[in-house]
């Protein structure tokens, strides 16, 4: 059983079913896909920010903003993850 922790967030993934290569090729598309998707939700986001006036952001919220983004390509790796077979290992 193949059990390795994914930049996609602080959980482990396994797959029996895959070995070493496999894991690292889903990883890698997986995080590529989390990223361009994220890209999208930001794009309109930001769209939406801009129509409505709210720009302008302090350094506080930069970070929040940074933050939300790591929190939202993990969980939308952990997604596709999910979608090729992997499951969370138990804590």
């Amino acid at each position: 059983m193949l059990a390795l922790v994914s930049c996609a967030g602080p959980r482990q993934w396994q797959n029996p079913d895959v070995g070493r290569q496999q894991w690292s090729n889903d990883r890698a598309a997986c995080e590529r896909e989390a990223r361009l998707e994220f890209e999208k939700e930001y794009a309109r986001e930001r769209l939406n920010r801009e129509a409505g006036g709210l720009a302008a952001t302090s350094s506080y919220e930069a970070n929040m903003a940074q933050f939300e983004s790591r929190r939202r390509i993990g969980e939308l790796a952990g997604h596709c993850l999910k979608r090729r077979g992997y499951r969370k290992a138990p804590d």
